[in-house]
């Protein structure tokens, strides 16, 4: 897959790292300042075993340019979603966005940005950023993905599969609005 992620923080950082290990296209996007760090060092991920991953992805300040997308994921604090979002819209892609992040509302927002519909995405996985480029892996736990829009099921099903080829255990529900709410 071709993935975007808009957010290079603990989760963001953290699947993205899976992802691109793993073999898929992975290209983050982060704000201006942290681009050169990040391209220059690469992303530092610490696993609970005290592994680390480092990766040295493609990192860019907006989405401008990147063409055949399969998937853009949003993996920012709640505050940050309409900013982010507006990253896809001015860069006019149009493929599958899924909300990876906490908080209540961010699919309403993102959808009337948009002007279509969004999947979401829910994990107890346990991460945190420590600066620029290093994230540090607590915990891997079930990540469940959804859609409120039945068009986005299969995508949800498509970055299923490659999470968990990634050895993060992810589940595709039909109850993603009862996911958000227990989390």
């Amino acid at each position: 897959m071709r993935i975007a992620i808009i957010g290079a923080g603990a989760i963001g950082g953290f699947f993205g790292s899976l992802l691109y290990t793993n073999g898929h296209e992975v290209i983050f996007v982060e704000r201006e300042y942290k681009i050169p760090k990040l391209s220059s060092e690469g992303l530092k991920v610490e696993m609970p075993d005290s592994s680390v991953i480092t990766v040295k992805a493609v990192f860019k300040p907006n989405l401008k340019g990147i063409k055949g997308l399969d998937m853009c994921i949003v993996a920012v604090k709640a505050y940050d979603t309409s900013a982010a979002v507006e990253h896809i819209v001015e860069a006019n892609v149009e493929c599958p966005v899924l909300l990876l992040q906490n908080g209540l509302g961010v699919e309403e927002e993102a959808e009337r940005i948009l002007k279509r519909p969004v999947a979401r995405g829910v994990t107890n996985c346990g991460a945190m950023a420590g600066g620029i480029g290093n994230v540090k892996v607590k915990g891997i736990a079930k990540t469940l993905l959804g859609s409120r829009d039945p068009s986005l099921v299969d995508a949800c099903k498509i970055l299923a599969e490659a999470l968990n080829e990634a050895g993060l255990p992810t589940e595709v529900t039909s109850n993603i609005d009862g996911a958000v709410w227990t989390k």
